[in-house]
Formats: C-alpha cells, structure tokens, sequence
C-alpha cells in the first residue's frame, strides 16, 4: 500500500486521514490544519502538483529468513510494525511512498544481526532480542513506529536436519552407555579370571556355561605353565645342566609343584613326572 498518491494538477478535495502536499516552483508544503493556497499561487502555477499523503495509522508486514548460530540451520521470522507519517512533505519530496523501501533493509539487518546469536532451540531468547532491537529501529525521520512485533521459529527446511541431529544425539549417548556397561562388564570377568576359585564359585551359582568356559580355559592355560616347567626340567637334564641330586636341592619345590598338578582331577592328563624320568647315564660311579 502507497502512503502517497499524486500528482494530481488540480487541487484535490478534503479526505480524512489523508493530508494534501503541494508541491511547485514555490517547492512544497503541506496543506494540513486548515492552511490554504492563495488565489495567486493557484492561478499563476506557484504549485501545481499535488498529493495525497496517507497520515493514519499503516502496518508492515515481512517474512525474512535468517541464519541461526548453527551454520545451515536458518530462523523463520515474521515482523509485524504499524507506523505513521510524521512529516508528509518529506515523504513527497523524497518519494517514501513504499514501506518495504521504507523498512526492508533496517528490519533486515536488524533481524539477522539479533537472531544470528542464537540456535534454533532458543527461539524464545531470539524472540526477545529482535524485540528488543526494534528499539533501535529508525527507516526515517518521515515516519514514527508505534509498535513492533515479531514470531520467531525455526526454519521448516531445518526440522529435518533438527531431527537428525537430535537421533544422532540418542545414538551416541546410547552407544556410549552400551560401552560403559561392556566395560564394567569385561572389568568383572577380568577380576573372575585372576582367581579360578572365584570363576567356579561364580559358575556353580549362576549355572552360567560362558564362566564354566572360563574356567575351564583358565585351569588349562595354568596347566599349560605347569606343563613348560615339566619341559624346561626334561631339557636341562637331557643337556646334563642339571643333575637328578638337584631334585632334592634346589629344584625340590619346582618339582612338589609340577607334581601336585599332575595329580589334579580337572587337569588333562600330563605327561609322566620327572621324578620317573631315569636320569641319564654319568661319569660316577655309584656307591
């Protein structure tokens, strides 16, 4: 809607809530509050141009898309004004007639400056913001804003990119809980398997077959240990390193060791004890 209409060469009638501007070699004036041209200046041309200025109350009404503080997520802001016309001459002289030349470009910047501080899950804050920054606003000394207000809401393309987010979000922190419980998880069985004691107890009450497996991995791998002991005597009394009165010496506790678990009932099968082993042939002479 134009605030002004003219030129028009005759002087136009009286119409409320409009104010007439005439404008001529003599310049322009308004002819508001009873001011009336004289009979020279109509005859002899001193204006012949004259206008209708709109003085009462007008809206502006603007739709303006502007970027969030996450970069691809954008506001939907509507911005609703009401205004009027303070100085009609200003708005002929100067050709004020549209209020989006008028506003556009200071609403705009205005807007986008306010909101750009914010995400769009804080829609509320940029909201009190853009208010906050029509305080500031001035389009021209021509007009005077009454009020201003505004919706603030995000983007309706970014409702998608928002929802995503938002699962990505649920995803990690689940992901991250499923960590956390495998880990105290794998903390537990490492504990278990540091003591085969607590790896039969644990079975025998839960009935669980993965702590029989556990167990049953860890007794082996112990008799593996007891098993290269058993090897390692076998090779030092073949190479002559040691001689069989060492048995009853040095290696006595080694040996009761290997021996014992020969002897165990859940073990596999060893091979025979070293004490059954004849040691090989030497240079004495028996007694």
């Amino acid at each position: 809607m134009a605030l002004f209409e003219g030129p028009d060469s005759r002087l136009p009638s009286f119409r409320a809530g409009f104010v007439v501007v005439a404008a001529g070699p003599k310049g322009i004036r308004s002819l508001a509050n009873g001011a009336r041209l004289t009979w020279g200046e109509r005859v002899f041309g001193g204006y012949n141009a004259f206008y209708y200025v709109d003085i009462g109350v007008n809206s502006y009404t603007k739709s303006i898309k502007c970027s969030s503080k996450a970069i691809g997520i954008d506001f939907d802001v509507v911005v609703r004004l009401s205004f009027t016309v303070e100085e009609p001459t200003r708005v002929v002289q100067f050709g004020l007639g549209d209020p989006e030349a008028l506003f556009g470009a200071p609403v705009h910047r205005l807007v986008a400056d306010a909101v750009s501080r914010f995400t769009v899950d804080q829609s509320a804050d940029a909201k009190k913001a853009v208010d906050i920054a029509f305080k500031k606003l001035a389009a021209d000394p021509a007009v005077k804003v009454l009020n201003a207000t505004s919706e603030v809401k995000a983007d309706a393309a970014a409702l998608p990119l928002l929802r995503t987010i938002a699962e990505e979000g649920i995803s990690t922190m689940a992901h991250q809980a499923t960590a956390r419980l495998d880990k105290a998880r794998r903390d537990e069985i490492l504990a278990l398997l540091d003591s085969p004691n607590h790896l039969l107890a644990q079975s025998m009450i839960t009935r669980d077959p993965a702590f029989r497996e556990a167990l049953n991995y860890k007794l082996t791998e112990l008799n593996s240990d007891r098993q290269r002991q058993i090897d390692l005597l076998k090779m030092l009394i073949a190479e002559k390193i040691i001689e069989p009165h060492d048995f009853e010496g040095r290696y006595r506790p080694l040996i009761e060791a290997a021996m014992a678990t020969l002897r165990g009932p859940i073990l596999p099968a060893p091979e025979p004890p070293v004490a059954s082993i004849a040691a090989p042939p030497g240079n004495r002479t028996p007694d």
